[in-house]
This record gives structure tokens, C-alpha cells and sequence, in this order.
């Protein structure tokens, strides 16, 4: 049941989860870290694993799915659900036998206009881009 979920968010238009619940997002930048020096650098265009593709984010469960996912994740929380004042804020995680896995999402829920700015950083990826 929970791949059937996926695979009909997937196939459903984006825009059809946008709203006061859910966002639907467009990844515009995506930024690597650098190990030798620590600075954010571009991928190479055969590189990128994120640009110009597409996620969507329930606000109320912290659940994201499309380019970035978090179905995988043990835990998911919102700190901030966003208002006219703050950023919603996401953050999820995992330990496996590895070690842990963070991951953060903040989108700037104040902005005036219809498309909301975002940040991720996602293991060694920094994504932008903006939220409807």
C-alpha cells in the first residue's frame, strides 16, 4: 500500500498537492560540498542528480516525496509549519547501521509572492528553488 501511495503522488500533477497543506516545489540550484576546501561548488551538468526536478511536501506530516524523498526516514519533524512571520522548517533522520542521516528543509512560508522560496541541504547537496 505504502509504494501504491508513492506511485499515485508521482504520477498525480504537482500542483494538484499545492495548497494551505502541502507544497509543491521546483528545484532551481543545486550546489555541491567540497571536501578539499569546504566551498560550495556547481555540479557539472552531467552531474546533477536534482536540478530542475520536482518534490512535494505535506506540511502537517513532514512526508516529502519526488526528487527529494523521505518516505525511507524513521523520523520526520516539523519545527515550524510556517506563517506570515517564520519559515516552515522540516527536518528528518535516521540511524542505520552506518551511522545517522539528517536532512533539512526550511521554505520561506512569509514571502508575499505566490512562489516561495526554498533551501535543503540534503547529505552533501545544497538545493534552492521555490514553493507553491
Amino acid at each position: 500500500m505504502r509504494y501504491l501511495t508513492l506511485l499515485l503522488a508521482l504520477i498525480i500533477s504537482s500542483s494538484a498537492f499545492s495548497g494551505p497543506y502541502s507544497y509543491a516545489c521546483k528545484i532551481a540550484g543545486e550546489y555541491r560540498v567540497e571536501s578539499k576546501d569546504g566551498k560550495l561548488t556547481t555540479p557539472k551538468p552531467n552531474a546533477k542528480l536534482y536540478e530542475g526536478k520536482d518534490f512535494n511536501v505535506d506540511r502537517k506530516s513532514g512526508v516529502v516525496l519526488g526528487a527529494i524523498d523521505n518516505s525511507s526516514y524513521e523520523k520526520k519533524v516539523v519545527l515550524d509549519r510556517g506563517s506570515k512571520q517564520q519559515s516552515f522548517k522540516l527536518i528528518w533522520y535516521s540511524y542505520t547501521g552506518f551511522g545517522a542521516a539528517a536532512n533539512y528543509l526550511t521554505i520561506r512560508e512569509y514571502e508575499e509572492s505566490e512562489k516561495k522560496p526554498f533551501s535543503a541541504i540534503i547529505d552533501w547537496e545544497v538545493l534552492s528553488g521555490t514553493c507553491q
